[in-house]
């Protein structure tokens, strides 16, 4: 026959209690993480949704003058610059984050990727040339072998678009 052991009905509600106390810290940094968004991002995602683009780079601007930390806002708004035709905007801004900024080598690869994009939308093949064969080898690779494959079919450089 197997004792009952009293102590155990405490070690319920204690288990209870527990669980009750983590689930609230969950929902704390749930809440935090959902408000360090600006509410001008969420008006962008609106208006590029509604094809406005013009408004969705006004919005992406205030968004990213509140969280100016944020790449991948950064990110957004370059490529609503580029979609719009606001190459040269697009081109600032990723050279400013390259030149201001304290990124860790992931990061600078990343701002370089956009960068080289900027610079293949607006017809400058040299220095997309430049970057995508610096980007050749990281995350990047099957990207920039792309890129770079477009800019020598355009320039007609068939010998350099054979390796790749």
């Amino acid at each position: 026959m197997i004792q009952f052991e009293y102590w155990w009905l405490l070690v319920i509600p204690f288990f209870f209690a527990l669980g009750w106390i983590a689930a609230r810290i969950d929902i704390k940094q749930l809440m935090k993480e959902s408000t360090s968004l600006p509410a001008t991002y969420f008006k962008g995602l609106n208006y590029l949704i509604t094809n406005q683009y013009e408004k969705a780079v006004n919005a992406f601007m205030d968004a990213v003058r509140i969280n100016n930390e944020s790449l991948e806002l950064h990110f957004a708004l370059g490529s609503i610059l580029r979609r719009i035709g606001h190459i040269d905007r697009a081109i600032n801004m990723h050279l400013d984050l390259l030149e201001n900024r304290d990124l860790n080598p992931s990061q600078e690869e990343s701002v370089k990727a956009e960068l080289a994009q900027d610079y293949l939308k607006a017809g400058l093949f040299d220095r997309a040339e430049e970057l995508f064969l610096k980007l050749e080898s990281g995350k990047y690779k099957q990207y920039a072998s792309n890129a770079l494959l477009e800019i020598y079919v355009k320039e007609r450089e068939w010998q350099n678009a054979l390796p790749l």
